[in-house]
């Protein structure tokens, strides 16, 4: 009898252990519809803009490019909610969800909030991508064609977005707060981490102008294209080298009007300005997966990882990749983890 009132409650306080592994809710047929949508649209405006491009068939591109449009308006219209959330939420465990149901509620509200606004946004949406489109003929940024697709990216996210005014609200009330009684604390933490990110800036550009000291025949071809840029051509892509995209370029014009010149210097210099980044992007990212002390030790490797360096100093656009890709999987997880 003894034996057996010991043994009960051991039963019970174990057996939450050998309980069946709560698994993911699966991605619901409405969600792979949309996403299957999403793709099929993608790749008629692909072909149809191919097709315009080339020149043989510009009829055809022109439907498939509207094929294109339709499919996705009509895809964005079907959709109750944000496709990210309605995706996210039934492919990610519940367990990280708040138990009383207020997110949801809060959700939902949003939802309610703004239907109206929904179709009228959608207008603006496809008819600014289409001036984008327009605008970005030739390969080249035009002031209009920027803003253009600005407002388009705006109105997309104000359509399925989650943004309610309470929040905002709240936002402010924080930051508000935040500026009253503004104290810099030093956590152990914090300390460690500037302390390597200094460490990896500091190996990022000791002796630079000199290591390494002689150009190769990618560099001056990139220093071709900077020139394009200093001249006016405002190009989305590069066609020298067979060809690379705008954003190394865009920089290194940046820091030659800066004062650095059209030199190897320059190129130097903004692959090693992208290279400090790629240190708190890392930490940042591993910080979300296995907390603090995974992540410096993380940061501190890249800091001084021989092959980090290398490729930072180097000028050529290889490090732009470890920071975007970070940053990427950062965003992605955060909205996993955090519904943010």
């Amino acid at each position: 009898m003894t034996g057996s009132a010991q043994a009960t409650p051991v039963r019970q306080g174990v057996s939450g252990w050998f309980q069946p592994e709560r698994r993911p809710a699966g991605v619901s047929r409405r969600s792979l519809v949309a996403v299957l949508g999403f793709i099929v649209a993608a790749v008629l405006a692909l072909v149809g803009q191919r097709q315009i491009a080339v020149g043989e068939y510009p009829a055809d591109g022109v439907a498939l490019l509207v094929a294109g449009g339709v499919l996705l308006l009509i895809v964005l219209l079907r959709q109750s909610g944000p496709l990210a959330e309605s995706l996210l939420t039934q492919a990610v465990d519940r367990q990280d969800s708040p138990t009383d149901g207020s997110a949801a509620t809060a959700s939902a509200e949003g939802e309610r909030g703004r239907p109206w606004l929904r179709r009228p946004l959608l207008a603006i949406l496809i008819l600014s991508a289409f001036v984008a489109f327009v605008q970005a003929g030739g390969g080249l940024f035009r002031p209009l064609g920027v803003g253009a697709w600005l407002l388009a990216v705006g109105s997309f996210l104000l359509a399925f977005g989650d943004f309610r005014w309470s929040k905002l609200r709240s936002w402010r009330r924080s930051l508000d707060a935040w500026r009253a009684g503004l104290r810099i604390r030093l956590s152990w933490e914090l300390a460690a981490f500037l302390a390597i990110w200094l460490l990896g800036c500091f190996l990022l550009f000791y002796r630079l102008p000199t290591v390494p000291e002689e150009m190769i025949s990618d560099h001056a071809e990139k220093l071709l294209d900077v020139k394009d840029v200093l001249d006016g051509q405002n190009k989305i892509f590069f066609e020298r080298n067979t060809g690379r995209e705008a954003l190394q370029f865009y920089l290194s014009a940046v820091l030659a009007e800066a004062g650095l010149g059209l030199t190897f210097m320059t190129l130097k210099t903004g692959t090693a300005l992208i290279g400090v980044f790629a240190i708190p992007a890392t930490y940042a990212l591993t910080r979300v997966w296995f907390g603090a002390p995974v992540a410096l030790t993380a940061g501190f490797f890249i800091a001084v990882s021989r092959w980090h360096l290398t490729v930072a100093r180097a000028g050529l656009r290889f490090t732009f990749l470890p920071v975007l890709a970070a940053l990427t999987g950062l965003f992605l997880l955060r909205a996993m983890r955090y519904r943010q």
